[in-house]
């Protein structure tokens, strides 16, 4: 029996690949907003959105607007297509996806701006995720319950004692299981991060 050979396919010719925008990228917190219907007919249409300074969703739209990440639709009431959330950098994890509405994206931007550094934004994010919080919570309130970063939470326990109880004697001060009272105190009173030290909260 011939067997007729077949050309195999020519696995070195290439697509061209669709234009992503990948402009106004040096923010703090940035979304991908990705043009819906582009995605599902197989390109990429979209772009990054720094929103660090962003205060009202209408900055958002205006900056979608203005670069033309969405594509023209007659069947939306906005007249865009629809869009999704497809990444996000600076959020914490877990607290914006795909359908995320740009409501609580500029919660998120607006507490953001309240924080001193990234250091009291990563305590809020770990506030947040211990509080089970869906939405940002309040800056102040976080700040009540902020107990600052502590390597060993049993050294910040003794020195929270030792101011309280200054001085405690010698002949019972050599007694005192710190490590043992930590492990109480973050059981009831206190959150910590970590295994033995990390962000600490008051429990109020």
């Amino acid at each position: 029996m011939n067997i007729t050979p077949t050309t195999p396919p020519d696995l070195t010719a290439t697509k061209p690949l669709p234009t992503v925008d990948l402009s106004s990228t040096d923010g703090d917190l940035r979304i991908y907003v990705a043009d819906l219907t582009a995605y599902v007919s197989g390109s990429l249409k979209g772009g990054w959105i720094d929103v660090t300074n962003m205060t009202d969703v209408d900055e958002i739209w205006e900056e979608i607007d203005k670069r033309k990440l969405l594509g023209k639709s007659d069947c939306e009431t906005s007249g865009l297509n629809e869009h999704a959330i497809h990444d996000h950098e600076g959020f914490p994890q877990g607290y914006v996806g795909e359908y995320t509405s740009f409501e609580t994206i500029i919660e998120f931007a607006v507490a953001y701006e309240e924080m001193s550094d990234d250091d009291e934004w990563e305590a809020y994010c770990e506030y947040m995720s211990w509080r089970g919080e869906t939405s940002p919570p309040d800056v102040e309130e976080f700040r009540e319950a902020y107990c600052g970063y502590h390597e060993n939470f049993a050294d910040y326990v003794q020195e929270l004692y030792e101011e309280c109880y200054d001085p405690i004697p010698d002949a019972l001060q050599y007694y005192i299981d710190w490590e043992a009272m930590a492990r109480d105190w973050a059981c009831t009173d206190y959150y910590v991060s970590g295994v033995r030290g990390g962000h600490v909260f008051h429990n109020c």
